[in-house]
């Protein structure tokens, strides 16, 4: 009897966890992270069912970041010369059990193409070196997202944490940015990539 429980508590909690799955208009994220040396490298491609001015301006309202990514806490900008934006990002995430909130200050260049290029500032960070990318192409009413990043942690991150966690985090990050975005651009409001 408690085998039979045990068996039906587990499939009851699968099949709860299915069908809250995000279901994407335009194909599953495609995420992938990695560690080299002391360095965490992430890629991530992902559509938007929204117009590609909507998403950039989504993506460069830095002290309004925390409304499209659950992790993050609050975020602030500071013009600098040339253009330039000093951002400042608190996160706070937990990948299994490890929980862990961290300050990433970036020198952030947004190009004329509307792309974003940044480089982690150490001071006051909490990563020692790193940079990302992010380029935003139309494509029809859609927008694909692709971002790259390598960033050097200046804190410890436990071993056990492998890549398949640190990818399931990454993209239940960018499903909750995905359906942010679709909910606030598309026609209606309506989130083509939400479960419905």
């Amino acid at each position: 009897m408690f085998v039979h429980a045990t068996v039906v508590l587990i499939l009851s909690t699968v099949i709860v966890l299915l069908c809250q799955a995000p279901v994407y208009a335009a194909g599953e994220p495609q995420i992938r992270v990695t560690r080299s040396g002391g360095s965490l490298l992430a890629n991530a491609q992902f559509v938007v069912d929204a117009p590609r001015a909507d998403v950039v301006r989504a993506f460069t309202a830095f002290d309004q970041l925390a409304e499209l990514n659950p992790s993050i806490v609050a975020s602030r900008a500071e013009v600098l010369g040339g253009g330039d934006v000093r951002v400042t990002t608190e996160i706070s995430d937990c990948v299994l059990m490890f929980c862990k909130s961290v300050t990433l200050v970036e020198r952030v260049s947004i190009l004329a193409s509307g792309n974003l290029r940044s480089e982690v500032e150490a001071a006051g960070s909490d990563f020692r070196q790193g940079s990302s990318s992010w380029t935003f192409v139309a494509r029809g009413t859609q927008t694909v997202v692709s971002y790259q990043s390598s960033m050097q942690p200046d804190f410890w991150l436990p071993p056990v944490l492998g890549r398949q966690a640190m990818q399931s985090a990454l993209k239940r990050q960018v499903a909750a940015s995905i359906e942010t975005l679709e909910r606030r651009y598309t026609k209606g409001g309506k989130c083509a990539s939400c479960a419905q």
